[in-house]
């Protein structure tokens, strides 16, 4: 559909047309002027005397003017004045505008009466003497006569001319014959009726109304030619968007008509776009060889093409472009562009002048005839003068590649802000073989504020001195004790010495009580992010399914069974997803959308298609949207979302890609802004391969100090892939009896991060991890005292003043915390919510709702998965705290309502088609879900595992090694937590009786004496000895049991 022009280019095109109206009017005028003054007197070109003044009203211009088109046309030069003035009626008003194309008509009229007039010579020859011409059609006119009309006679001729000028007559003045003739038929037929008869005024009234009735037929029969007409070309041309390949949306780039243009351009073979590895060459010093001997610089060029054309032909290289001294070379793989630009500066190594520096770059290229475009063109040349002399220089992509070659030596330069792209990169360099030259690019001044500071190595040798004394040791991290480590206690991680991103740990004073910790993930020396090239390669190539014939079929279908039933729509966008088609209509005026959706049920018969969707009205469109399910579906692959623009420059904390959505456009949502998520969906659609896509993502973008994963998987076999990632904090758990206790120790850990948080001034992870890392601890305000002058005991009484207490007691202080410079983000992913809620529903449901509630702001993200959308596991309390929901196909809408609060979910058509419900949005979005296999998972983590083994915390790992029976038998964290104030109790009193606890810890007798014999259980205390205190059996100041010796005293 072809889109309405601004209000200025329509403003701008009505002054135009105005200001040439005028031009023509003043022409009409000044012909007007200039024939009906004509005197032959004013020109000497006529034999006569010369008049003084001239006669013309225009002067001598005009006399020249008048006599050009008379002895041109001869009597029909009159006709000039007026049809010019009629044509410039149609530039001065938008009704007459009919007249601005008609000149041709005006042209053929004066040319037909100057034929004619030549025909009868005699007819007008006074006036043609009078005028100077040679006959009353001009020189013209005796043309056309003699070299066509003299050959049909003057009869034939005479017939010919009547004709063209009357149709040129009735074009230009827009008359119809027709009418005329049925005006005079019509008054002629009035004129018949003999009015003295009686009825014969209503015979006149009949007659005039039956006449006024066959002009509004004709009128109508216009109108809905012209409808008909508008509506043939809305089918033939409907906007058809592709965006089914990889690739097809690129940055930058709207949906609209300018992705069509270049994707319909490239269907039909006028551009070719390939994934490629480009080298760009350029040789050092050259231009100030040029401008000293042009003629040793070509024999330098020609030198360089002998040499470097076998070494490129070896490496299955392309030779795509000379730009001066500069080469431009293509390559199937990063590797084979490597080992070619090795090989050419080992070659070159020597010669002379023939310094080279070379950059390399993977990235699409667009072939347009000899033009070679593209991203990977741009930064490939941008990077290259950053190479040293006899260097190599390459990209990220590049170096992603070299990761699990470790023949290949390649270091980190910086990151430089190159001309045309929006994206800061970073580039490398190689090292091999002999060390470059010493000559380094020379950046002038001004390009210096764009760039960073260059990591030299220097720096890096810097840094460690300055950290080994103060790095963490492998106890430190994983919490063991020298015993521990001597006993023959293996470490499961080599810690680097040198900062990680997480930053390095403080170290705790020396303090007899042992401080509380946060989980903090393994330290891994030069640690990389898995490379790109284990996920499957998008298919650029694939050839499209459905043509744009059958999709225009699809839509006239559409519009032609809503016409069967009275209702008008018109044709809109069709756009091409990987899984579905989306058919846009335009519904006329006073057609309710409703209307459209009741017809559904036709609409997919009459498109024999398993099932449709219909959107009224599209989000964010003033259409409705017909979703039609693609005959062959194209695959969303993963490594397409991560090699994407939005995934390189997304902002957000935590992405994660979650597929593309109908328009083509990948889809990469914070983890961090959800910030919980729930998957949905029945068996098969898809729900474990999102999962996997997720996780991907995120072992994609984090080292497992800056994010750690707690794993829960009842079904055993969904999550075991990932028990050797170094990020886990616990083995996966498949124990559904083990898992309250994994969750529960999250809950811990959220409430030490919020301890941290209250200690350091800070409401969230993201301002702990961005204050200054050296800040001064704030200084604990001092401890009501508990003994005044006179050294009477006091206490603090429930209305928080001091009182006297009856003998004297120890309050414990205040909790320590070890603070790190930075926290990770945990992340809990639970597969199969169903299983846990048959096993344990009550504190499952409250442990996944305080987590959700609470665990935001500490940076603890949780992503729940079930292929059972019922109200008994999804229950009301884990909806409300989950607001972001992914639902795939479902059996009824009965579940999609569970899930999405609306129905839908049960018309997608599985396989990765989902309806994606982000945090705020009105409605779900349609899209589809990447392919990952468990193949390219298995190698991920077998690279992540290779740099590290699993780093478990211990505490909660030993708890999940016990068996069920010791762990159903173990205490609760609360009652674990008065049994520890219990212990602080008798430490500080010497004592140990119910009613102390009673009265110190403000319990009830039957708790208290439960907590007793849960302490006499343990071995702390002795057995009860009538009204005696119990014997202490736990050493309290170093010098044996204290019970022993104690003096026993009556209990209070």
């Amino acid at each position: 559909m072809a889109g309405k022009e601004t209000p200025q280019r329509e403003s701008a095109k009505g002054g135009a047309n105005e200001v040439l109206g005028i031009c023509l009017v003043a022409l009409a005028v000044l012909f007007l002027l200039a024939l009906f003054s004509y005197d032959k007197g004013d020109l000497s070109f006529n034999g006569t005397e010369v008049n003084d003044p001239r006669h013309n009203l225009v002067g001598i211009l005009g006399a020249w003017l008048a006599q050009g088109c008379f002895l041109a046309f001869g009597v029909s030069a009159y006709l000039l004045p007026p049809l010019t003035l009629v044509i410039s009626l149609g530039f001065l008003s938008n009704k007459l505008e009919g007249f601005r194309k008609r000149w041709p008509w005006a042209l053929t009229l004066i040319l037909a009466a100057s034929a004619g007039l030549s025909l009868y010579p005699s007819l007008l020859s006074g006036l043609a003497a009078r005028l100077n011409t040679v006959d009353g059609g001009g020189y013209i006119g005796m043309l056309l006569n003699k070299a066509i009309f003299q050959h049909l006679g003057t009869a034939g001729a005479t017939v010919i001319l009547l004709a063209v000028y009357l149709v040129s007559l009735l074009y230009i003045t827009n008359f119809h014959l027709k009418d005329i003739v049925r005006e005079a038929w019509q008054r002629w037929k009035l004129r018949g009726i003999d009015r003295k008869q009686p009825l014969a005024e209503a015979e006149v009234e009949i007659s005039k109304k039956e006449h006024e009735l066959e002009k509004r037929v004709v009128e109508l029969q216009h109108q809905l030619e012209k409808a008909h007409a508008e509506a043939e070309v809305a089918h033939e041309d409907p906007r058809i968007i592709d965006l089914s390949q990889p690739g097809s949306l690129q940055s930058g780039q709207s949906d609209g008509g300018e992705v069509m243009d270049e994707l319909l351009d490239e269907q039909d073979g006028k551009a070719k776009r390939q994934l490629a590895a480009i080298m760009f060459t350029d040789i050092a010093g050259y231009s100030r060889m040029a401008n000293h001997d042009e003629k040793a610089a070509l024999k330098l060029i020609k030198k360089q093409r002998r040499l470097l054309k076998p070494i490129v032909k070896k490496f299955e290289g392309e030779w795509l472009k000379e730009i001066g001294d500069g080469l431009l070379l293509s390559f199937g793989s990063s590797i084979n562009a490597v080992d070619c630009a090795i090989a050419i500066q080992e070659k070159l190594r020597g010669e002379p002048h023939l310094d080279l520096r070379i950059g390399i770059h993977q990235g699409d290229i667009v072939r347009d005839g000899k033009d070679i475009l593209g991203d990977g063109v741009n930064i490939a040349s941008r990077i290259e003068p950053y190479a040293p002399i006899g260097g190599v220089a390459v990209s990220e992509k590049i170096q992603q590649d070299l990761i699990s070659q470790p023949e290949y030596d390649v270091q980190l330069l910086g990151e430089f802000a190159l001309e045309g792209v929006d994206q800061r990169v970073e580039i490398y360099t190689l090292n091999f073989g002999e060390e470059e030259l010493e000559e380094t690019q020379i950046i002038e001044a001004e390009d210096l504020k764009h760039e960073e500071t260059v990591l030299l190595s220097g720096s890096d040798e810097n840094s460690e001195e300055e950290y080994s004394e103060g790095s963490a040791s492998v106890e430190d991290v994983l919490g063991i004790s020298d015993s521990e480590t001597e006993e023959g206690t293996e470490s499961s991680v080599h810690i680097a010495a040198a900062v990680s991103s997480t930053g390095p740990l403080r170290q705790p004073k020396t303090r007899k009580t042992k401080a509380t910790r946060v989980d903090r993930g393994p330290l891994i020396e030069n640690y990389n992010l898995p490379p790109a090239n284990f996920l499957q390669a998008p298919e650029y190539d694939a050839v499209p399914v459905d043509s744009t014939e059958e999709l225009k079929h699809q839509a006239i279908t559409i519009q032609k069974t809503l016409q069967q039933f009275g209702v008008e729509v018109a044709l809109g966008d069709i756009t091409k997803g990987p899984t579905i088609t989306r058919f846009e209509l335009h519904p006329a005026a006073g057609v309710k959308m409703e209307k459209v959706t009741a017809y559904a049920s036709n609409i997919t018969a009459a498109l024999e298609a398993e099932r449709i969707n219909i959107l009224a009205p599209v989000p964010g469109k003033s259409t409705v949207g017909v979703e039609v399910p693609n005959r062959v579906k194209t695959k969303v692959i993963m490594r397409d979302l991560l090699e994407s623009d939005e995934w390189k420059k997304s902002k957000a904390k935590i992405p994660v890609a979650l597929g593309k959505d109908v328009y083509g456009k990948p889809m990469i949502a914070d983890l961090a802004e959800m910030p919980h998520l729930l998957i949905a969906g029945a068996t098969g659609a898809g729900k474990s391969v999102c999962m996997n896509s997720i996780i991907a993502s995120l072992l994609y973008k984090f080292s497992p100090d800056e994010m750690r994963l707690v794993m829960i998987d009842p079904k055993v076999v969904e999550l075991q892939m990932y028990n050797k990632l170094p990020h886990l904090v616990v083995p996966v758990v498949t124990d559904p009896k083990k898992v309250i206790l994994a969750l529960r120790w999250v809950v811990q850990e959220m409430e030490k991060r919020y301890k941290i948080f209250a200690q350091e001034n800070v409401k969230n992870i993201h301002a702990f991890n961005r204050r200054a890392p050296n800040k001064p601890k704030t200084e604990a305000e001092p401890e009501l005292p508990l003994f005044d002058g006179n050294k009477e005991r006091l206490e603090v009484g429930s209305e928080g003043f001091a009182v006297e207490v009856d003998e004297e007691i120890a309050v414990p202080r205040e909790e320590e915390l070890e603070i790190p410079d930075k926290l990770s983000y945990i992340v809990v992913v639970i597969d199969e919510l169903a299983d846990l809620m048959l096993t344990a529903p009550a504190d499952v449901e409250n442990a996944i709702a305080r987590i959700t509630q609470m665990a935001r702001a500490a940076g603890i993200h949780c992503i729940v998965a079930t292929q059972r959308p019922s109200v008994k596991v999804i229950t009301g309390v884990i909806k409300a705290n989950i607001p972001s929901r992914i639902a795939f196909q479902v059996a009824s809408k009965i579940d999609s309502r569970v899930i999405l609060d609306e129905m839908g979910a049960e018309k997608l058509l599985g396989k990765g088609d989902m309806l994606y419900q982000p945090p705020g949005a009105p409605k779900p979005i349609r899209a589809q879900g990447p392919l990952v296999e468990d193949h390219e998972i298995q190698q991920i983590v077998d690279f992540i595992a290779e740099q590290g083994k699993p780093s478990y915390e211990l505490e909660i790992h030993k708890q999940l090694s016990k068996p069920i029976a010791v762990i159903d038998a173990a205490p609760s964290d609360e009652e674990e937590e008065l049994i520890q104030q219990c212990i602080a109790v008798i430490r500080s009193e010497q004592k140990a009786s119910v009613s102390k606890l009673q009265r110190r810890l403000r319990l009830g007798y039957n708790r208290a004496a439960r907590l007793m014999d849960e302490l006499e259980d343990r071995g702390i205390v002795g057995p009860a000895q009538g009204n005696e205190p119990r014997e202490i059996l736990i050493d309290l100041d170093g010098t044996g049991a204290d019970g022993r010796g104690q003096v026993m005293h009556s209990a209070v």
